[in-house]
């Protein structure tokens, strides 16, 4: 068994937000078998801090500037900036940068009634000794409850 608890809190105004968070604060470690040979990890606590702005560029069109900041302890800090366009609350387009040599590029559609539906893609620059070599792609599906 592999317990899981995490804790947050997350304050927004209209054009403002903040959020911390843990979301897994305990300090397990997982035993597997293989080939005979006993392999442990060890899940660490992550801590994340968020901020953002919405700011008005027209009348349907928003520029949502954001930063994320991570610690694990024995791991390097990861801080990740995104500039976002949001097009009449509907689409969202956005780009980011970390301080691991990724980029990244997202599209959200919230236009839907209960649910929003996103893409995310991060690759490392390819030059970089720190970069891992995988790139991911991420899914995100949200259904609103009332």
């Amino acid at each position: 068994m592999n317990p899981l608890l995490g804790v947050g809190a997350y304050l927004e105004s209209e054009h403002v937000f903040f959020g911390i968070s843990a979301p897994s604060v305990l300090n397990t470690k997982r035993y597997k078998e293989v080939n005979g040979i006993a392999v442990t990890a060890t899940d660490r606590p992550n801590f994340y801090m968020t901020t953002g702005a919405r700011l008005d560029l027209g009348t349907q069109i928003q520029f949502e500037p954001s930063l994320i900041y991570r610690f694990v302890s024995g791991a390097p800090n990861l801080v990740t900036a995104f500039a976002n366009f949001n097009f009449n609350d509907q689409v969202t387009v956005g780009t980011g940068i970390s301080n691991n040599n990724y980029i990244a590029g997202l599209i959200l559609f919230t236009g839907l009634e209960r649910l929003d539906i996103g893409y995310g893609y991060e690759m490392g620059q390819r030059g970089s000794s720190v970069a891992l070599r995988s790139n991911s792609h991420e899914l995100m599906i949200k259904y609103k409850l009332d």
